[in-house]
């Protein structure tokens, strides 16, 4: 049994019930009285932010599970068939800061339309100062709640001024109105608390919102192995146990609506405290919505008694404007947090289109190319990862201009040669007992361009279409796009790839495991897992740069540097054999 103190785990949905954008549809939320007359759950666009902490700026806050419990939530949300967001930001651990969060929260708000869905998950820790409750990010410092925590009330407030009707706000934490504060709470009994009073919550209720909470007052929310046991159920009630589990008040109808996911999660959550610890801990609800909130289709059968997988309930419209067809998000694919923090997301083994007919002549011949499955980072190797394998291991320095250009921890690392991007790999395969290496160009591409043909990480459009920045790049001034040099990991949203990978275009040109060879496409047929080039003098990278042109931003763009060469553009990011 592990310990998560002081942990304070929110959801937050806003669903938009006036008239919907065409091309922008998928399964979402609609009223009873709608689903007797529609057989197709027609909704806007559908964003989610996901965010978990359990690694945080002072050692004294660690938790154990809430990155975890997040992604556990995220990977039901991502699936294309059960929930079908068609975004779904993770903000974890060090990228987790006040300042990322609200900016996240804030940027939702304004590209929310009137017709959206936004849902938002917090997992962390949350305090109550005088009669305020608090979400801690990874930076906060809970005496100093003012300067460096985020008021509940103001996550409220920045949703309620979003254009929507209903809200549902679920905290998985035990709001116990005890006096103690964060520091004094003991740690290693696994349980999670927050001096959070129901007064409080019933505060933040109003119309349209309502609240579930993982206990009641006076209550802890336990967990163990690692998982939250309301997290637990939370995430087997949205998979379709809510529905199907008539005892807790599931009707089988083919969706998992907010009332069900509650009964459901006070039914079996209470049930399995008591069998394992002996304790009690009762989730409940409160607040009041019109119309009822369906959060997911398991496919045990649609509202009109078709098949929930039909296309007569979920739309075939791709999810992204100007989608090609072959569009896969990273819904299906697992997700791992590795020794040091890292992300990796799953690229399914398969053939994809690489190389392009149109670009430069080192592009073409366009070809089907296979793949065995492999994973790959969700980031660029940040510069506190790299500072974290040069204090391990004593190896060599970064020139002193890093800095410059790698400004804080979460900051891409640049200046790293060939040769030091592998040493890295190399010292991850020892640390984690897992072969970490840096990608084939096959395999960047791949990750970078999904199955389809599109042009860019996110599809077709230009980088900067409709002034939206979906890139770090250079569009004419270096800080036009609000980036002289590198951005943090984990910025622009808007171009994220279709296996889930961040800044494949642009912030910094990444290294890949190959040798460049200019005729190397038109002289090799790209069949099966290549490996490139077997001699050289340059190595491949590929991606862009915070100083490139946007034509060096194509998805199937080749380039390369002599492998000795550390350069303020380039970084890297690793993969991971199965």
């Amino acid at each position: 049994m592990w310990t998560r103190v002081v942990s304070f785990t929110f959801l937050v949905f806003f669903v938009w019930t006036g008239i919907g954008i065409a091309e922008e549809k998928g399964v979402g939320i609609i009223s009873k009285k709608e689903a007797g007359t529609s057989s197709l759950w027609e909704m806007g666009y559908k964003y989610a932010i996901v965010i978990g902490v359990s690694d945080y700026k002072i050692d004294k806050y660690d938790l154990t599970a809430a990155a975890n419990d997040a992604l556990s939530v995220a990977q039901v949300l991502e699936d294309k068939k059960l929930a079908g967001y068609a975004k779904v930001i993770e903000i974890l651990d060090k990228a987790a800061t006040r300042q990322n969060i609200l900016r996240e929260m804030e940027t939702i708000a304004r590209k929310a339309g009137p017709n959206d869905t936004v849902l938002i998950f917090y997992s962390g820790h949350g305090f109550t100062s005088g009669k305020k409750a608090y979400l801690l990010p990874y930076n906060g410092e809970s005496e100093f709640p003012e300067t460096t925590s985020i008021d509940l009330q103001t996550v409220v407030e920045i949703l309620k001024g979003m254009d929507a009707k209903q809200k549902l706000l679920i905290l998985d934490c035990c709001h116990s109105g005890a006096a103690e504060t964060m520091l004094a709470l003991a740690r290693g009994d696994g349980k999670r608390n927050v001096d959070i009073k129901d007064e409080t919550l019933k505060t933040l209720t109003g119309e349209g919102l309502y609240i579930i909470t993982s206990c009641r007052e006076g209550e802890f929310s336990y967990e163990a192995k690692g998982q939250g046991f309301f997290t637990k159920h939370l995430v087997a009630g949205l998979m379709g146990e809510a529905d199907k589990n008539k005892a807790a008040g599931g009707n089988s109808d083919g969706y998992v609506s907010a009332t069900e996911v509650s009964a459901y999660a006070h039914y079996k959550t209470n049930k399995d405290v008591e069998d394992s610890l002996g304790k009690s801990q009762h989730p409940r609800s409160m607040g009041a919505v019109e119309g009822v909130i369906y959060l997911t289709n398991p496919g045990t059968g649609g509202m009109d008694g078709s098949p929930a997988s039909s296309p007569k309930l979920i739309a075939s419209i791709t999810p992204f404007p100007e989608e090609d067809e072959g569009y896969v998000l990273p819904i299906t694919s697992p997700k791992i947090i590795n020794e040091i923090g890292m992300i990796m997301v799953y690229v399914p083994a398969g053939e994809f289109e690489q190389g392009s007919n149109q670009g430069a002549d080192d592009e073409n011949p366009m070809q089907k190319t296979y793949l065995n499955d492999y994973y790959i980072g969700k980031y660029e190797v940040t510069f506190g990862q790299y500072k974290n394998f040069l204090e391990k291991t004593g190896y060599r320095a970064l020139p002193d201009w890093v800095s410059k250009y790698s400004i804080t921890d979460e900051h891409p690392v640049v200046g790293v040669s060939w040769q030091d991007a592998v040493a890295f790999c190399k010292w991850l395969s020892q640390v984690s007992g897992k072969n970490y290496y840096l990608p084939t160009e096959s395999e960047w591409e791949k990750a970078a361009k999904g199955t389809g043909t599109r042009e860019y990480p996110w599809g077709n459009q230009e980088p900067d279409d409709s002034g939206v920045y979906r890139a770090n790049y250079n569009p004419g001034k270096f800080i036009e796009d609000g980036y002289e040099f590198t951005s943090k990991t984990g910025n622009f949203m808007d171009g994220v790839s279709p296996y889930g990978c961040w800044n494949m275009a642009g912030n910094a040109w990444e290294w890949c495991a190959d040798w460049y060879d200019e005729k190397y496409c038109q002289q090799q047929e790209l069949t099966n897992n290549p490996k490139g080039a077997d001699t050289g003098t340059k190595r491949i990278v590929r991606g862009g740069s915070w100083s490139s042109q946007k034509q060096n931003l194509r998805v199937s763009n080749r380039h390369c540097f002599l492998p000795e060469s550390q350069l303020n553009i380039v970084g890297f990011r690793c993969c991971c054999g199965q």
